[in-house]
C-alpha cells in the first residue's frame, strides 16, 4: 500500500511539473449520478445552515471581499439560472459552490462547455476558518440542489480534478462515488491554447472551448489552485 502510495505521488509530481513548468494542465474526468443516495441534510451541521443561495443574497455577498465573489461573476451566474449552494454561520455567507448545467468559466483562456443532462460545479470556496468540516460536501450533495437539476433532465455530475492535485485526489476517493471517464489536456503553448479530450469524454459532448484572448507569456501565469467540479 505504501508502494502505491508512493508510485501516485510520482505521478502527481510528474502532472505538477508539466502544470507548473510546461504550462500542459491534465484533468481527470468523472461522472456520478446525481441521485445517488448520498444526499445531504441541511441540519448536518450543527451550527451551519446550508441551503439555496437566492440571488439578492449572491449579490451582497459580492461587496464581502474575503468571499472571493467578483459582481460579473455573480450576475452572468443569476442570468444563465446556475445553482449556488451556501453555507451560513451566524447569518453569513462563508462557503460556496457554483453549478450549471448549461456553460461555465474556467480560466483566462478557457470556458467549459456541459454535457446535455449533465450537472457541473465550477466554482466553490470556503473561508480558511471552517475549512475542515466538509461543507463543501454537504453543499454539493444537498437535497434541494440535487432536485432542481433533476427538475431540469439531469442525471449525471460531471467533474474534473488536476492530476496534479493530489490531496484533491485523495478526498475525491473518500467520499465520491464519480467513475473515471477519462481525460482532457489543456496546453497554454504559443499564441492561443489547444484543448485534447480523450475518445470517450468527447462523446459526452463535453468541451474546454478557448476564448479569444491571445496568452501573453511575459504576464500570463496558470494559476497554482486547483479548478475542480465539486
Amino acid at each position: 500500500a505504501r508502494r502505491h502510495g508512493n508510485f501516485k505521488a510520482l505521478q502527481c509530481l510528474f502532472w505538477w511539473i508539466l502544470h507548473s513548468r510546461l504550462k500542459v494542465d491534465v484533468f481527470k474526468i468523472s461522472l456520478r449520478p446525481i441521485d445517488n443516495g448520498l444526499q445531504s441534510d441541511p441540519s448536518s451541521h450543527p451550527g451551519y445552515e446550508v441551503k439555496v443561495v437566492d440571488p439578492e443574497t449572491l449579490r451582497e455577498a459580492c461587496r464581502d471581499p474575503e468571499m472571493d465573489i467578483s459582481t460579473e461573476l455573480a450576475e452572468a451566474a443569476i442570468a444563465n439560472g446556475d445553482v449556488i449552494t451556501g453555507a451560513f454561520k451566524n447569518g453569513r455567507l462563508v462557503s460556496y459552490v457554483f453549478a450549471t448545467n448549461l456553460s461555465a468559466p474556467h480560466d483566462d483562456y478557457f470556458s467549459v462547455r456541459v454535457p446535455p443532462k449533465m450537472r457541473y460545479g465550477y466554482k466553490g470556496y470556503t473561508l480558511p476558518e471552517h475549512r475542515g468540516r466538509h461543507l463543501m460536501y454537504s453543499m454539493s450533495h444537498l437535497r434541494a440542489r440535487n432536485d432542481i437539476f433533476i427538475q431540469r433532465g439531469c442525471k449525471q455530475h460531471m467533474a474534473f480534478i488536476g492530476a496534479w492535485n493530489l490531496s484533491s485526489l485523495r478526498s475525491n476517493r473518500r467520499t465520491s462515488t464519480n467513475r473515471l471517464i477519462g481525460y482532457a489536456v489543456n496546453a497554454y503553448w504559443g499564441k492561443r491554447p489547444v484543448s485534447f479530450l480523450t475518445p470517450r469524454v468527447k462523446r459526452t459532448g463535453f468541451r474546454f472551448l478557448a476564448q479569444n484572448r491571445i496568452r501573453n507569456p511575459d504576464v500570463d501565469k496558470t494559476a497554482d489552485q486547483l479548478p475542480t467540479g465539486p
